[in-house]
């Protein structure tokens, strides 16, 4: 709590006077208006990130899916009911997984021309 002190003192940067606080935010500004962002780069990135977790939530969906199937098929009556009950809650699941890339993908398309 060095800054709290009567002398004023901030440590080694210490401004003295009103012209150095400007002078100082004016050189912090300054300073990131040289940089620019790669767009094509970014875009890559998203790109790729996009194409992996969808190929990922796509196995899944596969996998449990044909999961479910082989144990309705080989399940009694009564635990056909209990899988029935997990297919139900199998597409809303996969429904939420597309709407969700549909979303990501329509608000990469669209934030990109801004």
């Amino acid at each position: 709590m060095q800054w709290l002190t009567l002398d004023g003192g901030t440590g080694s940067s210490d401004p003295t006077s009103v012209d150095d606080i400007f002078e100082d935010a004016n050189n912090f500004i300054n300073s990131g208006s040289n940089s620019t962002i790669n767009t094509d780069v970014l875009q890559d990135t998203t790109d790729f990130l996009y194409n992996l977790f969808l190929g990922v939530g796509m196995i899944v969906a596969v996998l449990v899916g044909i999961g479910l199937g082989i144990h309705y098929m080989v399940s009694s009556v009564d635990q056909k009911a209990d899988v029935k009950k997990s297919l139900f809650w199998y597409a809303i699941s996969c429904g939420v997984l597309f709407a969700a890339f549909t979303i990501w993908k329509i608000a990469i398309l669209v934030f990109s021309n801004i």
